[in-house]
């Protein structure tokens, strides 16, 4: 079994999967992520019965998501012994990353996104470490 050490994961987002409104369209999603400076990457390929993300009607179910170096890799390590909290959000903000290439990849367009539904984070921390909403916030922030 693969030792992942941080993981963030995405469980469903809500999208229009017939038009892209016209507001939807004034707030162009992928201009702001350049603006940013986010790239996207396509997820790497799933290894066995692991599906990336999968559409049912209007919602996406996005399986687990790491946090990705843009240069290859992921951060690992566990919070509050490797990692500081800032070091964490930021984590968890490539995370977040990821999870948007893949749902551009199952959607192709992430201006159809209309509301991301629920999140569910995990994160890798000492037993007595209490921030993990604030670790989880870097996705939540993005």
């Amino acid at each position: 079994m693969r030792n992942i050490k941080f993981i963030i994961l995405i469980i469903c987002a809500l999208f229009n999967v017939r038009h892209v409104s016209a507001q939807a369209a004034k707030r162009d999603i992928e201009l702001q992520l350049n603006k940013m400076g986010i790239k996207l990457l396509a997820p790497s390929q799933t290894t066995g019965s692991l599906l990336t993300a999968v559409t049912v009607g209007n919602l996406v179910f996005l399986s687990g998501h790491g946090p990705d170096k843009p240069a290859g890799g992921q951060i690992t390590g566990k919070v509050g012994k490797d990692l500081t909290v800032s070091e964490g959000k930021a984590a968890a903000r490539l995370a977040g990353i990821a999870v948007l290439g893949a749902l551009k990849k199952e959607i192709g367009d992430l201006n159809k996104v209309k509301r991301i539904i629920k999140v569910f984070g995990m994160v890798n921390a000492v037993e007595t470490f209490k921030q993990q909403p604030e670790v989880i916030n870097g996705f939540s922030d993005l």
